[in-house]
């Protein structure tokens, strides 16, 4: 199985693309669909996932760090 995972927002994703913030998303993609691994503080998610190419209407499943 081929996995790919794109760091949507944490702390320093700011220095590179987009805006950083408190918190940790991931977009991961498989080849049985794509997921969402938590959602940061949800402040920079859309925003990241548009300047990163990741659509995320395409998510399947969503894992929520409580």
């Amino acid at each position: 199985m081929k996995i790919k995972i794109t760091i949507l927002c944490e702390n320093t994703v700011g220095h590179r693309i987009g805006s950083g913030e408190h918190g940790f998303s991931a977009f991961i993609e498989t080849d049985k669909g794509n997921c969402l691994f938590d959602t940061g503080s949800g402040h920079s998610i859309v925003a990241n996932s548009l300047s990163l190419n990741k659509d995320l209407k395409s998510i399947k499943k969503r894992v929520l760090k409580l």
